[in-house]
């Protein structure tokens, strides 16, 4: 949609600069939009911001992973070109931590639902599991909207941790290319070790990889020679890896807008593929699952406190760990679940209504007793002191 924009802008004889967040993302770019074109300039926002005087006057800005918007150094350039119009793209239209992006737009635009691009084949579906792994967050500090990543990496960073990982991979998506998010650079190459020790063909890459390695683990990667890639934040945003079949998120976060561009960055189309998302940190429980609606504008996104989970409705087999919307059955491995009515209100968010019409009944079986038997029974049943059953009596006017 943006390369068409672009294309059809410059075509026009309007300049055009298209700003990208990270190199990797340039011939991904550049291909997408096809020819060059004398009056489209693709750059990254850190090769141009030191040499704007330099730099031709836009007629239009277009800007990737635009809910870096509001961060100095994006501001720098907008407010350079501020005549310029100026269109922003992203799948979380907020910053990591939940400022939304206000300053600089005028209007937001909302795209079509995961569940529709998914029924429309634009996005693989997926399968999302978030078996359950040994660590405690209830003390970890919480830092610019998110968990203290030094803390975090201490937590997760530990060989029973990524043993568990391992496991997980190859009970939910052996031979599977796969992604690992982690906490820190040291959490990364330490799981990637720990990956290989058990026979999967697995790299560390991150910012400071230099170039050259960089590229040949991507190329790697596509080719199908490796198997498994653990970063920190590099492959976040926008990276175009169909291959990805799944993805292993190890490292909690408060943010929904990581939660977001990670755990669906297996989902790009493929022929008969389905997305495997293993959420050993619980995630999903503070943010919901890809396909969970979320209330975007542009003044941002709500902060959880560090111990509020999702009100989303997110149900977890006690089975198989399969996450999925409430129902009375797992629909991966057909798990019956026994919740009780007020149970399921509960999850439902009607749990007001029903303690309202169970109140209701409770009084209308009240009402209906005739004997001071009925009302003995009623009283045991809901354990009232006997006492009860005397003034209900008198009130009732029963007198056997």
């Amino acid at each position: 949609m943006v390369a068409y924009m672009a294309r059809k802008a410059a075509e026009k004889g309007n300049r055009v600069l298209f700003l990208i967040h990270r190199k990797e993302l340039l011939d991904q770019i550049a291909e997408d939009i096809g020819e060059p074109h004398k009056n489209i300039q693709l750059t990254t926002v850190q090769s141009i911001v030191n040499r704007l005087d330099k730099t031709v006057k836009p007629d239009l800005i277009i800007s990737d992973e635009f809910h870096h918007g509001t961060a100095a150094t994006w501001r720098k350039i907008f407010d350079y070109f501020s005549g310029a119009y100026l269109v922003g793209l992203t799948a979380t239209p907020a910053r990591a931590n939940g400022e939304g992006l206000g300053e600089i737009c005028d209007k937001l635009i909302i795209g079509p639902s995961v569940d529709n691009l998914i029924k429309n084949n634009y996005l693989a579906p997926f399968k999302y599991f978030a078996p359950p792994m040994p660590i405690d967050l209830a003390e970890v500090k919480v830092k610019m909207g998110d968990y203290d990543q030094s803390e975090i990496s201490i937590i997760m960073d530990k060989p029973h941790v990524t043993g568990k990982a391992i496991e997980h991979y190859k009970k939910l998506a052996e031979g599977k290319q796969a992604i690992i998010y982690c906490a820190s650079l040291q959490h990364s190459k330490n799981t990637v070790d720990s990956f290989i020790a058990a026979g999967y063909n697995a790299a560390h890459v991150d910012g400071e990889t230099p170039a050259t390695n960089r590229k040949q683990s991507i190329a790697d990667f596509k080719s199908g020679k490796l198997r498994i890639m653990s970063n920190v934040e590099l492959f976040g945003e926008g990276l175009n890896l169909p291959s990805v079949e799944a993805v292993i998120l190890l490292r909690p976060t408060q943010s929904l807008v990581l939660h977001v561009q990670q755990s669906m960055r297996s989902m790009r189309p493929g022929i008969g593929k389905t997305a495997i998302i293993i959420d050993a940190v619980g995630n999903c429980f503070r943010h919901g699952i890809p396909d969970t609606p979320h209330e975007w504008s542009l003044s941002g996104v709500s902060k959880r406190k560090k111990s509020e989970t999702t009100s989303v409705g997110i149900r977890q087999c006690l089975n198989c760990y399969f996450c999925h919307t409430p129902s009375l059955v797992c629909p991966y491995c057909g798990y019956i679940y026994n919740f009780s009515p007020r149970q399921l209100a509960e999850e439902a968010g009607e749990l007001t209504e029903f303690i309202a019409a169970e109140k209701k009944q409770a009084r209308m079986t009240v009402g209906k007793c005739k004997t001071i038997a009925e009302l003995q029974e009623i009283a045991v049943d809901r354990g009232y002191a006997m006492g009860w059953v005397r003034i209900q009596a008198k009130l009732k006017n029963i007198r056997s």
